[in-house]
């Protein structure tokens, strides 16, 4: 299956600076832009993922990186489309998932990446429980992940804080994208990681002196 390019609405135009919407919008009219831009966002990460891919094949990996780095791509951006590009674009255009879907399933082997992708189609799972559903190894739905997370309970979890911080992880790439950022970065992550290394700390030494 292919999915269409979407088209706006007449009276509507683009320019470098931002939308123009020159006529009046009816609800469903408005509903139907907003479906326009998320769309294109899928359509912008698997069509990088293609053409970092060819520029791979045709150039050299050095070529691409000159490229990327000319263009000023957002680092977070080139790393998703990298790992879409795992999958072939036959595997896109034939399951016709978002890119959200294809960045989770990039990390399965082929085998159960087309399983899960099946599934996430015929069950109707968001991105979101596709991951944990893969994690699991069966259907885990939105009710599941917000009692996971404290959601409605008005309580914090600590299983909500690490699912949150997984997800900003998984979001980068992984923890080997997270170590190739800038040093400034990579400081500035740690800063804002201390007080949960010195709790982690300070509770291991708690069990060691519980053992004592």
């Amino acid at each position: 299956m292919q999915l269409s390019i979407p088209q706006l609405p007449p009276g509507i135009l683009v320019s470098t600076g931002g939308m123009h919407i020159e006529r009046d919008l009816s609800l469903e009219e408005w509903k139907e832009l907003l479906i326009f831009l998320n769309r294109f966002k899928h359509i912008f990460h698997c069509s990088l993922a293609d053409v970092l891919n060819y520029g791979r094949a045709k150039f050299s990996t050095e070529a691409v990186n000159v490229g990327i780095t000319q263009a000023e791509f957002d680092f977070a951006d080139v790393a998703k489309a990298e790992s879409i590009g795992q999958l072939t674009l036959e595997f896109r255009e034939k399951h016709a998932l978002t890119s959200e879907h294809y960045f989770v399933l990039s990390r399965q082997p082929a085998k159960d990446a087309d399983k899960w992708a099946k599934i996430a189609r015929s069950e109707k799972l968001t991105p979101l429980e596709l991951k944990r559903s893969i994690e699991a190894g069966k259907v885990v739905r939105n009710a599941d992940l917000a009692a996971l997370s404290g959601q409605g309970s008005g309580i914090n979890t600590i299983q909500g804080a690490i699912f949150r911080l997984q997800s900003w992880e998984n979001s980068l790439g992984g923890r080997a994208k997270v170590i190739e950022l800038p040093r400034k970065e990579r400081e500035q992550i740690l800063s804002l990681l201390k007080p949960t290394i010195e709790l982690a700390a300070t509770l291991e030494q708690s069990l060691a002196d519980d053992e004592a």
